[in-house]
C-alpha cells in the first residue's frame, strides 16, 4: 500500500482526475526488517513474506522496510495534505512504525500518529467493540472528515481537528 501511495504522489496527486486524494491513512502498517525476522515473525508469517516478496528480495525490500538505508526517500509523501498513521502499542512493529512516522513527519508536517495503548497488531479486526477499537474508529472517522474539509474551514474553526 505504501508503494502505491508513493507512486501516486510521484505522478502528481492533482493528475489523478477525477479522483481527488485528500489524505493518506496507514492502519497498523506491516513493516518488517531482515534484522528482526527471527525474533518478530513466526514460521507461518516468514513463509507468507517469502511467497509475497519478489524472488531474491529480503525483508529489507523497500515496500516492506521503508526505513532501511537503501529504501527510496519518503519525500514524495509530502504531496499528501494529511497523513494519519495508526499503530498498536503492543504490536511487534511498533518501533519501526514510530521511526517511520518520525521520518515522514520530516517531510509532511500534517502527519498525525494515533497509538492504541496496550493492544496488538490489527486488534480492531478481532475486538470490534472494545473501547480501544471504538477510539480507533472515532479517530478514523474524524480523519476522513478532516480530509473532506477545506483548509479554510479548519482554520475558521468550523471543524475541530483531533490529534
Amino acid at each position: 500500500m505504501l508503494k502505491v501511495s508513493m507512486d501516486a504522489a510521484d505522478s502528481g496527486l492533482e493528475n489523478l482526475t477525477p479522483v481527488r486524494i485528500r489524505g493518506l491513512l496507514l492502519i497498523h502498517p506491516g513493516f518488517h526488517c531482515e534484522e528482526r525476522k527471527m525474533t518478530h515473525l513466526d514460521e507461518r508469517n516468514r513463509k507468507r513474506y517469502h511467497l509475497a516478496l519478489p524472488i531474491g528480495e529480503t525483508l529489507d525490500y523497500p515496500p516492506v522496510n521503508p526505513i532501511h538505508p537503501s529504501a527510496p526517500s519518503l519525500s514524495p509523501l509530502s504531496a499528501y495534505p494529511h497523513i494519519l498513521i495508526m499503530v498498536a502499542e503492543a504490536d511487534s512493529r511498533y518501533d519501526m512504525t514510530i521511526r517511520f512516522f518520525e521520518m515522514v513527519r520530516a517531510y509532511c508536517l500534517h502527519t498525525d500518529l494515533f497509538i492504541s495503548p496496550g493492544k496488538g497488531h490489527q486488534f480492531h479486526l478481532k475486538e470490534l467493540n472494545c473501547s480501544e477499537s471504538n477510539d480507533l474508529y472515532d479517530r478514523l472517522a474524524n480523519f476522513i472528515k478532516v480530509c473532506g474539509t477545506t483548509n479554510e474551514e479548519i482554520a475558521s474553526g468550523r471543524l475541530q481537528k483531533q490529534t
